[in-house]
């Protein structure tokens, strides 16, 4: 009987993962990769409309190291995000039109309602796990260069980044 039990959660556990990683298999994503002697490539997906930057990454329990979400605004603008129904602490890079960093927010509350402003206008936001912006030496002014898109599981194997050591 136990045998039968213990065989039913890996089962069980296995069908959650399979569901899980096909979800995000078609998501689309881009590659992230920051000049200078840091060199880190991170993957994140894209939020592009009204709808996906409005969600963010609300909801998430976890968030793969070197991963994280793109936020395309269309053109430069004064964004304010905030982390309310987010779990994870996230650090905010503000990125200009000519996709130089414009500032960095380390270490995000989770769940706060607080605004967090870009300090000038700006037309892109990456988020990524707290304390990765630190491990990677990520800086203001520095060149950030995308591409290519695709699929979030095609793009994973590119990743080069310094996870956070906590």
């Amino acid at each position: 009987m136990d045998r039968l039990r213990a065989f039913a959660r890996v089962m069980t556990c296995s069908l959650i993962y399979s569901c899980f990683t096909s979800a995000f298999a078609d998501t689309a994503a881009v590659q992230i990769q920051f000049s200078g002697s840091t060199n880190s490539v991170f993957v994140a997906e894209i939020a592009s409309d009204d709808e996906s930057r409005a969600k963010g990454l609300m909801h998430r329990t976890h968030l793969p190291d070197c991963s994280g979400m793109w936020f395309d605004f269309g053109n430069p603008k004064v964004v304010a995000m905030w982390m309310r129904d987010t779990f994870i602490p996230l650090d905010i890079i503000f990125v200009g039109s000519d996709f130089r960093v414009l500032s960095i927010f380390q270490n995000a509350d989770p769940l706060s309602d607080s605004l967090i402003k870009s300090p000038q206008a700006t037309q892109y936001v990456l988020e990524i796990n707290a304390g990765e912006a630190v491990q990677n030496n990520l800086a203001v002014g520095q060149q950030v260069t995308t591409g290519p898109r695709g699929h979030l599981a095609s793009l994973t194997s590119r990743l080069k980044c310094s996870p956070t050591e906590f």
